[in-house]
């Protein structure tokens, strides 16, 4: 079974550099909440993380299409606009709720299933029920495994060890949740 141990994860992130950056952004943060910027740089990060997020995965529509989906004005009609949609309601309903959606399984599961709640398809809110492989293929077009993830029939259990392993570190008042967070996503993809 895999093992996920935030405890060396963490104190391989920590520096003195890192442990300075943290102090600040602790200070700023309240008076960054009350000031009128707050409400303004939240909704372009919204706008820009949903466009930015979703051209990572090559998902694309016109810039006007975009803006209409963003702000709710219009219905998503391409695949990928239905996955713009859905990130857009997954980011939405984290950015108003991350107060009471505490990490585990089946939140995650939840956000997945919101995520294509546009689509025709009924992978949305289910582990994977096959294994698979990142093949990597050069210019040369030799194909070689690049990672083989966790089988499917251990992902869920994982996924709970994985879960819990994060809120034990997150109870440890010494631990920076900033720092934590980072170590969780990078441990999933492992």
């Amino acid at each position: 079974m895999k093992i996920f141990d935030f405890d060396k994860a963490y104190s391989q992130c920590i520096t003195p550099k890192i442990e300075n950056l943290l102090k600040k952004i602790h200070i700023y943060r309240n008076d960054f909440k009350l000031s009128d910027i707050h409400k303004i740089l939240s909704t372009q990060a919204f706008s820009e993380s949903i466009e930015s997020s979703n051209r990572i995965e090559g998902l694309t529509t016109r810039d006007q299409r975009l803006h209409q989906l963003v702000n709710y004005e219009i219905e998503p009609e391409s695949l990928s606009e239905k996955e713009i949609a859905g990130y857009r309601d997954v980011l939405a309903l984290v950015n108003e709720n991350f107060e009471y959606m505490p990490l585990k399984t089946s939140i995650i599961l939840q956000l997945h299933r919101d995520l294509y709640k546009y689509e025709d398809i009924s992978i949305g809110g289910k582990y994977k029920n096959g294994d698979n492989q990142i093949i990597e293929t050069d210019e040369n077009g030799i194909k070689k495994l690049r990672f083989s993830p966790l089988p499917a029939w251990e992902t869920p259990r994982a996924m709970e060890i994985l879960c819990e392993n994060y809120n034990i570190a997150l109870n440890h008042q010494e631990y920076e949740p900033l720092v934590l967070i980072p170590i969780f996503i990078k441990k999933i993809s492992e």
